[in-house]
């Protein structure tokens, strides 16, 4: 199990306690409401009803923002763990593919001649325009161009995902385009490397399901929560 893996666990773990919290609360108000409540009459009882429902209340919102403090911090790790995964699988994905690229002095010279074009259109256009271009190098079998399309197309994705990742936000449209150039190398890519591939894919949709600031507001309207 991965480190990413071991706090998406915690992640877990820690709001089924909190489920636990709630529902003892809950059994509580309950024992209150119909066994003891009975026993109060007239104004004092109405008083007391009040009394209990709000401490409840309360209980509620303490719990729920213990868990949302304990979840922003294990997302922020399993952020940076995640990270760490992709940036490894980026590497391994790459040391593969080395061996597909230049081969031989002169296509190293060209592709060092090249280079610098590359990157200077890279940085320009569209990101979403970076398979295009991939794509169009590897269907007119240049393997100098296709070669530094990948790496420099990549890396700009690459660089993107990462800066949203440090801000603690991830984005669908860049993981496609990463996904569209790694499909793109076809079988060049080991069934290890695939398979590490749509573990992380998973491992992301995963943790965005459990980003707190986005089932904070969820939570809290099925407890009556105020966040506001």
């Amino acid at each position: 199990m991965s480190s990413t893996e071991t706090i998406v666990e915690q992640m877990d773990a820690a709001q089924a306690e909190a489920q636990a919290q709630h529902d003892k609360v809950d059994r509580d108000l309950q024992h209150v409401l119909t066994s003891v409540l009975p026993t109060w009459k007239g104004d004092a009882a109405r008083e007391y009803e009040q009394a209990e429902r709000a401490a409840a209340d309360a209980k509620r919102a303490k719990i729920e923002a213990e868990l949302t403090t304990t979840k922003r911090k294990l997302y922020r790790e399993a952020v940076a763990a995640l990270t760490a995964e992709e940036e490894a699988h980026e590497a391994a994905i790459y040391a593969a593919l080395l061996g597909d690229g230049p081969q031989g002095v002169e296509q190293w010279r060209e592709a060092d001649h090249r280079r610098p074009f590359v990157e200077e259109d890279v940085a320009r256009i569209p990101m979403t325009e970076i398979p295009k271009r991939y794509r169009l190098a590897l269907d007119s079998k240049d393997v100098v161009g296709a070669f530094l399309w990948r790496r420099y197309g990549e890396q700009r994705i690459h660089d993107a995902i990462a800066e949203q990742a440090k801000a603690g936000n991830f984005s669908p449209d860049l993981h496609m385009l990463l996904a569209e150039m790694q499909a793109l190398t076809g079988d060049k890519i080991s069934p290890k490397l695939k398979a590490e591939a749509k573990r992380l894919d998973r491992l992301d949709s995963e943790l965005k399901r459990r980003n707190p600031d986005l089932t904070r507001e969820a939570v809290a309207a099925k407890y009556g929560i105020r966040t506001h």
